[in-house]
């Protein structure tokens, strides 16, 4: 029950660093361009949906430009040439 109430402590202690970071990100991101930070969201995206339909990947990595420059339409990116890293490993992938 001690360490119950140790490992809670501990939580509560870390959740203002937790919220700091997390708003340093979103300040971090809107110092990018807009053409920069539309292509940072577009990479959380892909690894979102990647993750979500594909169990056996575990992505961590995404890089839209690696074989072909991203083809930037409105507000999406269409990324015939990008990489995906999984467990260590690298695939090309097409992301639209």
């Amino acid at each position: 029950m001690r360490r119950y109430f140790l490992s809670a402590y501990l939580i509560f202690l870390a959740l203002p660093r937790i919220a700091h970071a997390a708003k340093s990100t979103e300040e971090q991101m809107l110092t990018l361009s807009p053409e920069t930070r539309l292509e940072q969201r577009c990479d959380a995206r892909a690894m979102g949906a990647i993750r979500r339909e594909h169990q056996r990947f575990r992505p961590d990595e995404f890089v839209a430009y690696a074989f072909a420059n991203p083809v930037i339409r409105g507000h999406a990116i269409a990324a015939g040439g990008a990489a995906l890293r999984s467990r260590g490993v690298w695939y090309h992938v097409a992301h639209h």
